[in-house]
Order: C-alpha cells, then structure tokens, then sequence
C-alpha cells in the first residue's frame, strides 16, 4: 500500500504526470492553483496582497514562488530566475526590487493596479547521471558527450566543460567518491585510490532601531528602505580535476575505471502568470 505523501516516489511521478492521489486508491487531475504555470519539473506561481503601512494602501507586493516535481539530496534541481516585467490594465507597471528579498517579492507602486500580469524569465539546471566507463584504461583516454570530455591525465582525471560554468556546479559533476578502480580479479582498489578535487580554470536580520526610536519597515519587510548592495560575481570555470592520492597504482594496474558522472544539462525558460 503506497502513500499520497509527498516523500512517496510514486506520489511524485505522479505530479510529474499531472495528476494527484486522494485517500486510497483514486487518481485526479493535479490541482494548479489560478496563477500557475508548469514548466517541465517545476512550478512557478503569483499572488499579490496590498501594502497598507499604517492603514493607507500605497501599492501591491507580488509575490512569486517556485515548487519542484523532483528536489531531493544535493544534486537537486535549481532554479535562478528574475521578474521581466509587470503589466496592469494592459500597460507596463514599474515596479520596485529588494536584493535581500527579491526576485520573490517585488512592489508595485500603484494604489489599484487591476488584475496584474508577471513575466518571469529564468533557467533552470538538472543533473543527469550518466555513467563513464574506461576498460583496459590508459593515459590520454577520453570519453565526450552532454558538452563535457572526461580525459585520464593520471593520476588526475580531468573534466572539461564546453562552456563555462559556475564553479559550484561544475565540480558537483564528478567528486572522488563517484570514482571506482577495479582490479584484473574484479577487487575495487585498495585504500591508495582515495580521490580529491582540485579547482580550474545573503541574507541578514532585520533589527531596530535604537532605544525610543521608531522603526519603520519597507514593503520588503527591510528596515527604513529596500536593500541595495553590489551584486557579487558569480566564479565560473569550464574545467576541473579529481586527483588520485596520494599513491595512487599506476593507471594499467586497472581493469576498468568507472565513474558516477552527472552531466549538468540547463535550459532557458520564459513564461507569463497571469
């Protein structure tokens, strides 16, 4: 008997699919609340509730969410998006953003806007496993696919992207214990084919005011006004290494090398919430 729990893997195949289970047995159609959209292994949705700072109504928050079918362990799906832009009554909106709480929430300036339409543009990126296997392995061997070439350059085993990456990402591709070392006989290496990873190629509290004074909080929830600051850069690299050590056998000591490497697979996605 299989549970309609969110942790059952059947109970997300079956979002996957569109649908939904009830108690027991019954399937539905999966319920997509007004203001959703799918984007393949995700949600996105939009609601929108009144700024009334001391009971004045000044304008709208938007507020944006994300949901997705599959998001489990480390190798989870991502997502980075942004709001586009905004319409109200069939023109654009200004809006204004926080970098401590947007893209989540933004705010419109407007008293009464009308039904209000959101674009939201952004990526998303997946892991997808694909297993690399060397037989009879020797120096220089390469393997290429997914816009990644793996190379023996032992004792490294390096991997190159075709484009550059964050590095973060990049090197969840492959880590040393998706690496396996097998003997003539069939053994896995022994304790000397332990791996490491070489490189290559915010928020914050809300707090008072001082004693006596008045806080006063934005429509972000930010004390006084919306967090601005610089936007850091993000490192992006097309390469790393695994390296073996530190003694590792010499690579023809080894029947075959195999490797538990996840290809990181991205795509661009568009959409409007109405």
């Amino acid at each position: 008997m299989w549970t309609s729990s969110s942790k059952c893997p059947i109970a997300r195949v079956l979002n996957h699919l569109g649908l939904e289970a009830e108690d027991g047995w019954a399937l539905k159609p999966y319920a997509t609340p007004a203001g959703t959209l799918h984007v393949p292994g995700l949600r996105v949705s939009f609601s929108t509730r009144p700024w009334e700072p001391e009971g004045k109504r000044l304008g709208w928050i938007v507020e944006t969410l994300q949901r997705f079918d599959f998001r489990e362990g480390k190798h989870a799906p991502t997502m980075t998006w942004f709001i586009g832009s905004i319409e109200a009554k069939g023109k654009p909106a200004p809006f204004e953003t926080c970098d401590l709480h947007s893209p989540t929430l933004v705010y419109v300036p407007q008293a009464d806007p009308g039904a209000m339409t959101v674009k939201v543009r952004g990526t998303r990126t997946w892991y997808l496993d694909v297993p690399v296997a060397f037989e009879n392995p020797k120096p220089g061997d390469s393997w290429k696919g997914h816009g990644f070439t793996i190379t023996l350059r032992w004792p490294k085993i390096e991997v190159q992207s075709d484009r550059p990456l964050p590095d973060r990402l990049l090197k969840d591709c492959l880590q040393e214990w998706d690496v396996s070392c097998f003997l003539p006989d069939g053994r896995r290496g022994g304790i000397y084919d332990s791996m490491g990873v070489g490189g290559g190629g915010g928020g914050g509290g809300r707090y008072g005011g001082r004693f006596g004074e008045k806080v006063v909080y934005a429509w972000c929830g930010c004390q006084n006004q919306p967090t601005k600051s610089e936007p850091k850069p993000v490192p992006l690299i097309d390469r790393f290494e695994v390296i073996t050590g530190p003694h590792p056998r010499p690579l023809t000591a080894y029947r075959s090398i195999q490797l538990e490497f996840r290809a990181l697979e991205s795509e661009d996605f568009d959409v409007v919430l109405k």
